[in-house]
């Protein structure tokens, strides 16, 4: 294990390269015509070490700060998505015996008369503050796992009428049958 270590870093020992480079050679000149490759000198491998590790590590700080940035965007996206989507599902208040849970899933409080509370296309209720921050990190009903946004969409289609194209038969390929 000891071995790795230096690689996760992207720091290579002048060794490390020394053999790289043997090995590379003895390849090279069992491959090829080539009899004698030049071998460099031992300053001008250490230089080259020196300036290869520096420069890796820049571009893997580079490449981390990059990734760091577009996932934030992506992270950002997908909240604005999760709001928009939240904004859809109403917000009505609590009667008591209106539901079958009296509580709350998420924080395990029971709802108060006149409490508002966010009911999921799947009927679970809950706490607006306590489901809106979860459906920001998860965005499947806590209850039941099932996925919001295509509860949603399911809802979304039932209430307007909206028929599935695959379901209806194709006449011109019916005529040929």
């Amino acid at each position: 294990m000891g071995n790795c270590l230096p690689f996760m870093y992207i720091r290579r020992s002048s060794e490390d390269t020394e053999q790289l480079e043997e090995r590379n050679q003895r390849h090279s000149t069992s491959s090829s015509v080539q009899s004698h490759p030049q071998q460099p000198s031992q300053p001008s491998r250490r230089s080259r070490s020196h300036t290869s590790s520096y420069v890796n590590q820049l571009y893997a700080s580079s490449n981390a700060y990059m990734e760091e940035g577009e996932q934030q965007a992506i992270d950002e996206k997908r909240k604005a998505r999760v709001r928009g989507i939240l904004a859809s599902i109403p917000i009505s208040k609590y009667q008591s015996g209106q539901s079958i849970n009296d509580e709350c899933a998420i924080c395990m409080l029971d709802f108060e008369p006149n409490e508002s509370l966010r009911y999921l296309p799947c009927k679970h209720g809950y706490h607006v503050d306590c489901i809106d921050d979860w459906l920001l990190r998860s965005f499947t009903c806590p209850s039941c796992m099932e996925p919001v946004d295509s509860a949603l969409l399911s809802v979304f289609t039932a209430s307007s009428g909206i028929v599935d194209l695959a379901s209806i038969p194709n006449k011109a390929t019916s005529s040929r049958s």
